[in-house]
């Protein structure tokens, strides 16, 4: 067998408008839009993000289903009724199938962008009864019946129930007739015991994908030559899906690292995948991404030829990405999957590495927690529920306090331009700097102002000939050659890189050169200023150095997966500036409140059975 498989060259970036707008010009589809908004009394400004939406035949949906308006990010069901309301006038109705499945759909988009896979039944009838539906489970029925929507249990049947595994049967006094009716009667998918959970068609068919392609790497499993004589090795020889839960800050875990270079050693087929571009980077020669993993040779079944798939930062994976990988190993290969489940989870819908931990049904193994500096021990005590102090002389943790969010925002710019780079000896281009929130006098968006008024000003002589297109689209400033930027629309196969700007073009347009990708040239509307992430964006980003940036503007959404993630974005050094009072240790000892809902372990149960 050969040692690895074949991996193809990273396919270009995807072009910055989708296909079907290809077609037609972005200008006209937005005139569309802007005509039948006007018609509508709908606000024309509205128009490119409606379009930007919805795509080339936005217009036509609009005409066709005006409540199609909620698939556009940030409308509410009351702004659609608006609109509806113009464009129908006599013939607006509060039970028309369109505007009932609209807001089903965009109850469960709101709850994905939440992290959830599926939402509560009762919650989807209590908010269709709030917009005023007459029958919410007549119309749910309606719904489910489309196909776009699934329904399932919200529990398993409990350990007590029977459920009817013999073969006799007894004789009754019912004719042919009503036992044939009883049969083929459709049941009820809303009124299964102990609740119903509703999902979107893509969310649940992929949580039963993961569940049916656990099974079927377990049961699959066979015999493969001595690798090495770690303990991770051994469990990796009689298991065909093996979870691995990283150390404190532990990136990427070095287990898993050798455990593949053992597999590959002994001359089986590896891959190691990371979810981020960043993740992919940082690991260097013989790591792939989540789009080079979709582009590898596969067999005739559709599955990867390989023996092994390693995928580090595992609970990044939302239940998209995640089905796609397991339904990729074939019978008998092997999927490890590391992570570290202390942290934020996916930012996209689904738990995938938590729910199949709580199943018991895969090996899990955990790194051993000894932490071996003040990094990991900063780490290892957030995650255990406590603040420890930070006391470390050769200042790879500092904590600096600050009174208000402009003082810390001013302390953070100091620290990266000038306190780090001289006496930790980390340059200014590696240091990362991170914030819970985007917004606020301390939030990402006002840190990215700061940052680039130190460490790259605009030239005050600075042409006006196409400075609008270079305005980013925070409209926080013009992107200059030097700056640090992001996409303003993050790509779910990889995550937040952060670009260089290299040129200026005639037009306005910026040369960025993301990562090891070759140069673009870009819009500023695209972009953002990216010295600074919020916790989101960061995740899958990890640097030298990190600046930590903690206001009180926003401190009760703290919680202690968000400061564990906070605190281990930094590989040398992290910086805490501190303004956020006695909430920030509130966080950390505070239990987590809010779980995400998902099918997951339910789907597992039920195909293990």
């Amino acid at each position: 067998m050969d040692a690895s498989p074949t991996v193809p060259a990273a396919p270009a970036a995807a072009p910055a408008t989708p296909p079907d707008q290809a077609r037609r010009p972005f200008a006209a589809v937005a005139a569309d839009v802007a005509r039948l908004l006007t018609a509508a009394g709908a606000p024309e400004r509205m128009a490119p993000q409606v379009a930007t939406a919805l795509g080339s035949e936005a217009a036509e949906q609009l005409a066709a289903d005006p409540w199609a308006l909620l698939a556009v990010p940030g409308i509410t069901p009351r702004q659609a009724d608006l609109l509806a309301r113009g464009a129908l006038g006599a013939g607006w109705a509060a039970d028309d199938p369109r505007r009932v499945r609209g807001i089903v759909l965009w109850l469960l988009r709101r709850a994905a962008r939440q992290g959830d896979t599926a939402i509560e039944a009762d919650a989807a009838r209590a908010a269709l009864a709030h917009f005023e539906v007459s029958d919410p489970d007549t119309a749910l029925r309606a719904i489910l019946a489309e196909g776009r929507v699934m329904a399932f249990a919200a529990a398993p049947a409990g350990p007590g129930e029977d459920i009817g595994d013999s073969d006799e049967f007894e004789e009754s006094d019912r004719d042919f007739e009503a036992d044939f009716e009883d049969d083929f009667e459709e049941p009820d998918e809303l009124a299964a015991a102990g609740g119903v959970l509703l999902a979107l068609d893509d969310y649940a068919l992929a949580e039963e994908a993961i569940a049916e392609a656990v099974v079927r790497l377990l049961s699959t499993v066979e015999p493969w030559p001595e690798t090495g004589d770690t303990k991770l090795d051994g469990a990796l020889s009689t298991n065909g899906v093996l979870l691995y839960a990283a150390g404190p800050g532990e990136e990427p875990p070095a287990a898993i690292l050798t455990v593949a270079r053992h597999a590959r050693e002994a001359g089986l087929r590896v891959a190691v995948v990371a979810p981020t571009i960043d993740g992919r980077d940082r690991l260097g020669a013989g790591t792939i991404g989540l789009r080079e993993l979709a582009a590898m040779e596969r067999g005739p079944d559709g599955t990867l030829e390989l023996d092994l798939l390693v995928v580090t930062d595992a609970t990044l994976l939302d239940v998209t990405a995640a089905a796609a990988i397991f339904e990729a190993v074939p019978d008998g290969a092997r999927l490890l999957l590391a992570g570290d489940p202390a942290g934020l989870e996916s930012t996209g819908p689904g738990r995938v590495f938590t729910d199949l931990a709580a199943t018991g049904t895969i090996r899990a193994l955990v790194a051993p927690s000894v932490p071996e500096g003040p990094l990991e021990a900063l780490a290892d005590g957030i995650r255990d529920g406590r603040l420890p102090p930070i006391q470390d002389p050769e200042r790879r943790a500092v904590l600096i306090p600050a009174r208000t969010g402009e003082e810390a925002a001013h302390r953070c710019a100091q620290l990266v331009a000038d306190s780090i780079p001289r006496a930790i000896g980390i340059a200014a281009r590696d240091v990362l700097v991170v914030a819970p929130l985007a917004t606020g006098p301390a939030g990402a968006t006002a840190l990215n102002v700061a940052l680039k008024a130190r460490l790259n000003p605009s030239p005050e002589s600075s042409p006006e000939a196409g400075s609008s297109a270079r305005r980013d689209q925070d409209g926080t400033g013009l992107i200059d050659v030097g700056d640090r930027v992001i996409r303003a629309t993050t790509d779910p196969s990889g995550g937040v890189v952060q670009g260089v700007v290299r040129d200026v073009l005639p037009d306005g347009r910026v040369v960025v050169a993301f990562g090891d990708a070759g140069p673009e040239a870009l819009h500023g509307a695209e972009l953002r200023h990216g010295w600074a992430l919020t916790a989101r964006q960061s995740l899958g980003v990890r640097r030298p150095g990190a600046v930590v940036v903690l206001p009180s503007e926003g401190a009760d959404a703290y919680t202690r997966a968000l400061m564990y993630t906070l605190v281990t974005r930094g590989e040398r050094h992290v910086s805490i500036v501190h303004a956020a009072g006695p909430a920030l240790a509130a966080a950390v000892a505070a239990e987590p409140t809010r779980r995400r809902t998902t099918h997951l372990q339910q789907a597992m149960r039920e195909a293990m059975s």
